[in-house]
């Protein structure tokens, strides 16, 4: 099915079509990316997903149909986002460990400008935010590791490296956004 045919079995016949369509499509993705591969969880995510794009089709507040599949992956990319900001995610999620293995390859072995601007601006973060993002990202270390050796929560750890990506992700320059930040 095309966008076209997509967006219309959304609008006219309740996604009689769409919906296995997309399951088939999108459910796997979500499973790898931002569940750690648990299905329920995924499929919970692509529920929720649905009905919000359903929603969207049926109030005509998405009247471009050229672009469905991407805006229903960037629904996805936002609930899954806004749980992890509440602490309702509690583990790492692909779509960080992602972001966070490409700042140790930036820091590690690739990129020299971007690894220059990204020790400058970790330079900037407080002591503790500091310290813990650059056994992660410089010096390749995992949570457990970290929590361990600062004898702190792994919880604490996982807050301090959200707070770290979220500065590096608004400093950044656009140009070098893509390529830590694409999900």
């Amino acid at each position: 099915m095309n966008s076209q045919e997509l967006y219309l079995d959304i609008k006219e016949n309740s996604s009689k079509k769409a919906f296995p369509h997309f399951k088939k499509l999108f459910l796997p993705y979500i499973q790898n990316k931002y569940t750690n591969n648990c299905k329920s969880t995924a499929e919970d995510y692509f529920a929720n997903a649905f009905m919000k794009l359903l929603e969207k089709i049926q109030d005509n507040k998405l009247a471009n149909y050229s672009n469905i599949t991407g805006y229903f992956i960037m629904i996805c990319k936002n609930d899954f986002v806004s749980q992890y900001k509440r602490n309702k995610v509690k583990y790492t999620p692909n779509y960080i460990l992602e972001v966070e293995n490409k700042l140790v390859d930036v820091v590690s072995y690739s990129q020299p400008e971007l690894k220059k601007i990204t020790l400058e601006l970790l330079e900037k973060l407080p002591n503790q935010l500091k310290n813990i993002s650059y056994k992660l990202f410089v010096e390749g270390k995992n949570h457990k590791e970290v929590a361990e050796e600062l004898n702190i929560k792994y919880d604490h750890v996982r807050k301090y490296q959200h707070k770290a990506l979220l500065f590096l992700r608004e400093k950044i320059p656009a140009n070098y956004q893509e390529y830590l930040f694409a999900a």
